[in-house]
């Protein structure tokens, strides 16, 4: 569970993470996107209580900050807990939010504070499949309308993916 919650594997066994590995789940013990997603829901599902959205989102970013420093700070973590932070702000600020628009300010915050994650896989990965989600999503769930909304939006959202990760991984 520790090895869930934090994407630290140091905190399973070699034979478990071989097991995860061989089984094809291994990415789900990497501290991601998803799991910024679900710290950051947390307070907003406080929203049925009347509080104000804006405060709850600024404890959601409290929690994602935090949580942020609990696990080391992965690039995976660092683009997705950048992006919740500049959609926070363009909301603060009334602004229309542009989710292309904060996956590339992320990219270039991070960039810029540590040039050499450009050669890191997990940074192209992950910067790659985000890109591809919010750029093919939409065309890839149309293609597959005729499925039902479960398994269309899975398809539409792993071929999104892959469509741009697919060469760092070749």
């Amino acid at each position: 569970i520790k090895a869930l919650y934090s994407g630290n594997r140091n905190y399973i066994s070699s034979r478990v993470a071989t097991t995860f590995r061989d089984s094809g789940v291994l990415h789900v013990l990497a501290a991601s996107g998803l799991h910024v997603g679900i710290i950051a829901s947390i307070p907003m599902l406080l929203l049925f209580s009347g509080l104000n959205r804006k405060f709850l989102m600024g404890i959601s970013l409290f929690l994602v900050l935090s949580y942020l420093l609990i696990t080391e700070m992965p690039v995976s973590l660092l683009r997705a807990a950048a992006m919740f932070s500049l959609v926070y702000v363009q909301i603060l600020l009334n602004r229309p939010v542009s989710a292309m628009n904060s996956l590339f300010l992320a990219g270039s915050v991070i960039l810029l504070l540590m040039p050499w994650e450009i050669y890191n896989p997990g940074f192209q990965l992950s910067f790659g499949a985000t890109a591809g989600i919010i750029l093919f999503y939409r065309s890839y769930a149309q293609v597959f309308s005729s499925l039902p909304g479960f398994f269309r939006d899975s398809f539409a959202v792993t071929l999104a993916a892959q469509s741009v990760t697919a060469p760092v991984i070749f």
